[in-house]
């Protein structure tokens, strides 16, 4: 399933609403993920298991248009970029509330 990644609480003056992820080309980097106010590339990204570090592993990737063909999403100078081969691993757990856990 493909999915758009946003922010649902934003600084007032940070970034444009809405808040949506979308990949842009920046030299020399390359394609980066950067957070825009348009919804050109709607629903191109996935979370895929990734379970070489372990059972909760996850990454993400960036998949455009209808086929399969899918670019990790990795870690390059600070910035969130499309990448092959290393992988930023993100992880999910249960979030608890203060009240729940006494």
């Amino acid at each position: 399933m493909n999915l758009s990644i946003s922010f649902t609480e934003v600084p007032e003056d940070c970034v444009p609403k809405p808040s949506q992820w979308d990949i842009v080309e920046e030299f020399p980097i390359g394609w980066s993920v950067k957070v825009v106010g348009n919804e050109r590339f709607v629903n191109s990204f996935k979370i895929k298991k990734y379970e070489k570090y372990g059972p909760l592993d996850y990454k993400l990737v960036y998949c455009p248009g209808a086929g399969n063909i899918c670019g990790d999403l990795g870690i390059h100078n600070r910035s969130l970029v499309v990448s092959d081969g290393d992988p930023f691993i993100v992880n999910f757990r249960k979030a608890f509330t203060e009240s729940s856990v006494n």
